[in-house]
């Protein structure tokens, strides 16, 4: 048998540190047989594995392993429905092989539930939820484990396992896993007032109509300490639900509001900024006006061309040098989508008879073909006055630290990028994006239909910092 196939736990190729099951002679990663407890054949119940002679790429030997007996082989053929006889000398206890993959990892989180190791339940969250996105940990664990994340700080995956326990959670369980999640989003300002209005909105929320009020007073009354500044809006779909315009660098409006959508307009001397914000209210656009300096984002931004992370430290190669530093130097994580739609002439001949005796008639048409397509883009702040680095382009060399995870497609690797910074920050501010991806929900903030808005969104929510 050939060692040029596929492990049937992890789906990697077989080249090194190789078992064999006894049984059914099917080659297996150790680590993969240790993992599965067993086979992962469907009907063989080995639990003993034989070790390979030879090296990765030599034909390899079952060491110490009898040659099946006719008995053995029917019964492989059958899939176990009976055992062969003799059984061994020494079995190992009967496991249970029900306790399927997904089954184990669930285990394994649990046990971290109130085990007052917090940052140990989010590793194994996080990878729980790499692995099974679809899956919750059952209707009382989920709620628990999202509820010890945030507690901890763990917003965003936090906010993840929320999401999950409100499909699952029994009806009296609701409220509370909604209050804390509006508290969760509260602590950012670039969703607080999404929060209080949502919060608002909620019938088992009194008082929240009079904190959006105190907080509009206290926008409207916040004294700048510069003389001039920026007005941004507070809602990430910018100040025309429909789209998100690009930033402008000398608007002075007069009394018309702006024609497009903004996230941020300026700079204003500092009251004409007051005005504009006091008219944005009067029209129902939440606004802020946002001191000038806020807005120290360097403009260039490095584009990576490799990058390795782990528990300790990333690294990032870019045209200039490479880059390494701890997790805790990671302050914002943005994750989108870039949407571009272009329109194709495609041009359709067909031919159809005429009359009984005329020849056979072509016709011609022309049409206009829309196709749409939606490039993923991953950027990272790193430090306080931040660099920025991007990843918007596909590069066989970027994801190789993914190991067997990584994938053929550019945009599923991305994704895995952008959870694993998650996962190793789990402090650091993320984009609506990536929120989104984390919720699997669409909304302001996590489609662009350029760089260029994509751009104006970063620097709107560098700027909304705390």
């Amino acid at each position: 048998m050939g060692m040029e196939q596929l492990c049937r736990v992890c789906g990697a190729p077989m080249v090194q540190q190789l078992v064999r099951c006894p049984k059914c002679e099917t080659p297996h990663h150790r680590d993969c047989w240790e993992y599965n407890l067993g086979c992962a054949i469907y009907g063989c119940n080995a639990t003993q594995f034989a070790q390979l002679a030879g090296g990765p790429g030599a034909e390899p030997e079952i060491v110490g392993v009898e040659e099946p007996s006719l008995l053995e082989g029917i019964s492989r053929w059958l899939g176990g429905l009976f055992q062969p006889q003799p059984r061994p000398a020494m079995p190992l206890p009967a496991l249970d092989r029900d306790r399927t993959e997904l089954e184990l990892e669930r285990k394994e989180v649990t046990r971290w539930i109130g085990a007052g190791a917090p940052q140990a339940l989010m590793h194994a969250y996080a990878l729980f939820e790499q692995r099974h996105p679809r899956a919750t940990l059952g209707s009382s664990a989920q709620p628990a484990a999202a509820l010890e994340m945030l507690d901890a700080g763990f917003a965003a995956l936090g906010l993840e396992a929320v999401d999950k326990a409100l499909g699952r959670a029994p009806k009296h369980d609701l409220e509370p896993l909604l209050v804390r999640r509006a508290e969760a989003f509260e602590r950012d300002p670039a969703t607080r007032w999404e929060a209080l209005q949502a919060r608002a909105e909620c019938a088992g929320q009194p008082g929240a109509g009079e904190l959006l009020e105190r907080l509009r007073e206290e926008m409207l009354l916040a004294q700048l300490p510069e003389s001039s500044a920026y007005v941004a809006s507070l809602q990430a779909r910018g100040w025309e639900q429909e789209s998100q315009g690009p930033l402008s660098h000398a608007y002075y409006a007069d009394d018309a509001l702006p024609e497009r959508g903004r996230l941020l307009t300026g700079p204003f001397e500092l009251s004409l900024a007051r005005d504009q914000v006091m008219k944005r209210w009067r029209a129902g656009l939440p606004s802020l006006a946002v001191p000038a300096s806020r807005l120290d984002l360097p403009p260039r931004c490095e584009r990576v061309h490799r990058l390795h992370f782990s528990s300790r430290e990333a690294v990032l190669e870019t045209e200039r040098t490479e880059h390494r530093f701890s997790w805790s130097e990671l302050h914002a994580v943005f994750y989108a989508l870039i949407h571009t739609s272009k329109l194709e002439r495609k041009v359709v001949h067909e031919e159809y008879d005429g009359d009984s005796r005329g020849p056979r008639v072509t016709q011609t048409t022309s049409m206009l073909v829309q196709s749409d397509e939606f490039e993923p883009v991953l950027e990272l702040h790193v430090g306080d006055h931040p660099s920025r680095f991007r990843i918007d382009r596909p590069d066989g060399r970027l994801f190789e630290y993914l190991g067997r995870r990584r994938t053929l497609s550019h945009d599923r690797n991305v994704v895995l990028a952008a959870k694993d910074a998650v996962r190793f920050a789990p402090a650091a501010r993320v984009s609506h994006g990536l929120l989104g991806l984390l919720m699997e929900q669409l909304g302001p903030g996590t489609r662009f239909s350029s760089l260029v808005d994509f751009e104006e969104y970063v620097l709107w929510f560098h700027a909304l910092r705390s």
